[in-house]
């Protein structure tokens, strides 16, 4: 499960919903948020928690400063519940600095 934002990104979204599929077998939740302090009340909705079982997430963010907060949130929250947590480091913004042709990702920032 990889937990971003998913503004301009190439993503298809699934109607009436913050699941995003790219055919690639992961699944995104898009956690729709406006401010990083809106992630405590998403995580602590049940419906996010089921989601989140047993899978591993991956978060990222535009810079990676909310991502080290979020994920270390996260990881507090759920502890066992998920497989693992993991974040890229630095985020988007150094992604694309070390693959300048986009690598992987599909989408703008």
């Amino acid at each position: 499960t990889i937990i971003g934002r998913f503004d301009g990104q190439q993503l298809r979204k699934e109607k009436s919903s913050s699941k995003t599929n790219t055919g690639t077998g992961a699944e995104y939740l898009d956690p729709l948020m406006r401010k990083s302090t809106d992630f405590k009340s998403w995580l602590a909705k049940d419906e996010t928690q089921d989601k989140l079982k047993d899978k591993t997430v991956l978060m990222y963010c535009t810079g990676g400063i909310r991502c080290e907060r979020a994920s270390a949130y996260l990881k507090e929250e759920m502890g066992d519940k998920v497989d693992g947590v993991f974040q890229l480091q630095g985020g988007i913004e150094r992604y694309l600095k070390a693959f300048p042709d986009g690598g992987f990702w599909r989408g703008k920032n």
